[in-house]
């Protein structure tokens, strides 16, 4: 706001104000004041401008950090040695086999 009060152009204000890369949280009240007190509209629309560019490039770089670690954990799964699961002995068995009494030959159900 100095360099407003100051009388330098809007276009530089803005300039200085993405060349320093403030982050402001404005709120719509302190829009208002800092209309009454004779702060340009450009200024303003720069602020909140700048003010949304800075969220973007938060939630962009939150993003990007979930991405970086989804793929280190789907890196990780793929190479993990597949193991298939041994076949469960209560279910069918198509080949049949020994049980009490005897040879138990095709699909069975069980033991």
């Amino acid at each position: 706001m100095t360099l407003a009060r100051a009388g330098v152009s809007p276009e530089e204000v803005v300039e200085a104000w993405r060349r320093d890369g403030a982050r402001l949280k404005l709120k719509a009240a302190d829009i208002v004041d800092l209309h009454a007190r004779g702060v340009s509209p450009t200024i303003l629309d720069a602020l909140l401008d700048a003010q949304e560019l800075a969220l973007r490039i938060d939630f962009d770089s939150r993003l990007a950090a979930q991405q970086a670690v989804a793929e280190q954990q789907l890196a990780a799964e793929r190479a993990r040695t597949p193991v298939c699961p041994a076949p469960p002995y209560w279910g069918p068995r198509p080949y049949g086999g020994w049980g009490p009494g005897g040879w138990w030959g095709g699909a069975t159900w069980g033991w």
